[in-house]
């Protein structure tokens, strides 16, 4: 049967996030359209190599081409009533012209042309509308959805030796901060991600016992989950913030920023700290550790809230911006 939907990827085997995302919504789509999945060829930004993965895209199109991020530049040359770009974060890092190419290219000219554009939390649609407010009307709110993967298992707490689950050691995950604010907390600290030098040092001088692993499976990202007693996420910037979900979802509290995404994604559910302050990030953990009511308040909580994330309730609003597009409403 003929692909009524393309889903287009940046190259294959870059990174993970949107592959996971897009991936827990295929069981949802196979129930209702045919779809198919394309990856370009080109990871990096070198002008032949934009070239090339836009050419590619043309040649992929059909009645509805849907970019799940990053590659926004490819809709230039793709149907614009036909067309859905995904939009992650609104970042432009580098130099002036870098940042202007960005704006441009990324942003500005394929944004403009496309059918709808769906950003994955109110954080980031307020983010790219301070910067192009006249694409109010065509932009939507559709949130990633949680990994069937990650479903309810429940742990006694322990309370002499707790295991501190830290997603990422990027700088807007806030390790640096993490590991002072643990500082005189009997716990062990479990660190998802490459450290740096300055990591480790920070490590040997606070005392923190710890362990470290990166380039983990799906799977044994799951069960890094499964082990822990607590989720640690005071990220510093987030486009959604998916840890929050995935504990919420294995039924893990959760520490996270007292400022958005985070506080729209954890919708009360789980404890906020300032992750500018170590000392309030350092009062969060023992907060948790010490207090048992809390600790069961947060998780049940967190359960009712990760609802709003399952697959079947994200497919839904993408299959009604897919089914206007057939409609051409």
């Amino acid at each position: 049967m003929q692909s009524v939907l393309t889903l287009f990827f940046r190259a294959k085997g870059v990174e993970y996030s949107m592959e996971a995302v897009f991936g827990a919504l295929e069981e949802e789509f196979c129930s209702h359209i045919s779809f198919r999945k394309k990856y370009v060829r080109y990871y990096r930004a070198m002008p032949w190599n934009v070239i090339y993965n836009m050419f590619q895209c043309l040649g992929w199109r059909t009645r509805i081409n849907h970019i799940t991020g990053q590659i926004h530049y490819c809709a230039l040359l793709l149907p614009s009533k036909r067309t859905i770009v995904t939009v992650h974060d609104v970042g432009m890092s580098g130099n002036c012209i870098k940042r202007v190419l960005l704006k441009l290219f990324w942003f500005y000219l394929p944004l403009n042309h496309v059918r709808y554009i769906t950003c994955i939390s109110h954080t980031i649609k307020r983010e790219l509308l301070a910067l192009y407010p006249f694409l109010k009307d065509k932009t939507r709110v559709v949130y990633n959805p949680v990994n069937i993967r990650f479903q309810y298992i429940p742990k006694e707490f322990d309370q002499h030796l707790p295991i501190i689950l830290h997603i990422g050691t990027r700088p807007n995950k806030n390790l640096e901060r993490v590991i002072p604010a643990l500082k005189g907390i009997h716990c062990h600290l479990r660190i998802i991600g490459k450290l740096t030098q300055q990591q480790m040092k920070l490590l040997h001088d606070s005392s923190v016992m710890y362990s470290n692993a990166f380039k983990l499976t799906d799977e044994e990202i799951v069960e890094e989950y499964k082990n822990c007693d607590i989720v640690s996420f005071p990220s510093l910037y987030e486009g959604f913030g998916m840890p929050i979900i995935e504990g919420q979802a294995i039924g893990r509290v959760v520490l996270t920023s007292n400022i958005d995404p985070m506080k729209e994604i954890a919708n009360n559910s789980a404890l906020l700290v300032d992750p500018c302050d170590v000392a309030s990030i350092h009062d969060g953990f023992c907060q948790l550790i010490e207090n048992a009511e809390l600790r069961k308040s947060l998780i049940k909580r967190g359960l009712h809230n990760v609802v709003r994330f399952q697959p079947s309730v994200i497919a839904e609003k993408y299959l009604q911006l897919y089914n206007q597009i057939l409609e051409n409403k």
